[in-house]
């Protein structure tokens, strides 16, 4: 019995039906390049997120204390020149630090500037903001 002479043809690619190993190992490392890239994008997306996240409370904290230097609750800052303390919990990662002095040429007026600042993995960020007031005592509410 003779069989038929079938020859596969591995010059003309229309013959063949399935992906060679080599082809399929090829598209298996562009895509874990790329989902690495994806994935290293997405941390530093997410870092960035927490790290905008601090600053706009720390802005929020500064607004606030600075809001309350003015309405005079720190007494003890018109004597020393400068106040330094954390703020309490929940916020106790965020410290604070109001210093004053005279304005140049403006008699009766006080420059304050206050800084905010944190720690996150051994690196400290912070804020600044000044302003001007026109006294440094706690007002004297009428009995």
């Amino acid at each position: 019995m003779t069989y038929p002479d079938h020859k596969i043809d591995r010059a003309h690619p229309s013959n063949r039906r399935a992906f060679t190993l080599v082809e399929v190992l090829a598209a298996a490392v562009i895509l874990a390049a790329g989902a690495v890239v994806i994935c290293s994008l997405s941390y530093r997306c997410s870092l960035n997120a927490a790290r905008g996240a601090q600053y706009e409370h720390a802005c929020r904290l500064l607004d606030e204390i600075l809001d309350r230097t003015a309405a005079g609750d720190f007494p003890s800052l018109a004597r020393t020149g400068s106040v330094e303390a954390a703020f309490p919990p929940p916020d106790d990662t965020f410290r604070y630090r109001l210093q004053s002095a005279p304005a140049t040429g403006v008699p009766g007026l006080y420059e304050v500037t206050a800084t905010i600042s944190w720690l996150v993995d051994s690196h400290t960020y912070e804020i600044q903001a000044a302003t001007l007031l026109g006294a440094l005592q706690p007002p004297i509410i009428p009995e």
